[in-house]
């Protein structure tokens, strides 16, 4: 059953940690995968922020559980694994408590915000990996005005300590499916 807040529907993004290595030629497909839940890990997490593009209705088979250092969250099972009857399980919970505090703290908080006034969309998804042999975020962001498309960017694992701009490693827009 898909539980909503009192303020609507949660806005929910993939998240991931693969610490993949990806050099730009990867960075696309690697993007696709993660937004399908096909990335071994990988969970759909609400992130407490707002967008300009408003919310978006949660999907699949969601989990609530609490966190001792935060508040309660959802974990969402990857598409890839959403079948009738499927359930969602104690370690897709704990997977997602340990992306939550890998992906969702205040300095990332920041981060995304500023990556979510720049471009006017959504955070689809986020992803721990490696870019040029240093420790870096996946994002891909919504595009308002083409809703098949992404824009995904690559930036360093402490955008939010220093600023989203001096942060941006890669930027490209990519078709999401």
């Amino acid at each position: 059953a898909a539980a909503t807040s009192q303020a609507g529907p949660t806005r929910l993004t993939m998240m991931a940690d693969s610490r993949a290595n990806l050099d730009p030629a990867d960075v696309g497909q690697h993007s696709r995968e993660l937004l399908t839940g096909q990335i071994a890990g990988s969970v759909t997490l609400p992130l407490q922020l707002t967008g300009p593009a408003g919310t978006i209705a949660e999907r699949g088979a969601v989990v609530s559980a609490t966190s001792a250092d935060g508040p309660p969250f959802q974990a969402v099972a990857p598409a890839a694994a959403r079948q009738p009857g499927f359930v969602v399980t104690a370690p897709q919970a704990a997977a997602g408590q340990r992306l939550r505090a890998l992906l969702d703290n205040p300095d990332l908080r920041t981060c995304y915000q500023s990556l979510i006034a720049q471009s006017g969309g959504d955070i689809l998804a986020v992803d721990r990996v490696r870019y040029d042999s240093q420790p870096a975020l996946l994002v891909v962001l919504s595009i308002p005005v083409q809703p098949t498309a992404a824009q995904v960017l690559i930036v360093d694992a402490h955008c939010g300590i220093i600023s989203a701009s001096a942060a941006l490693w890669y930027s490209a827009t990519t078709l999401r499916g």
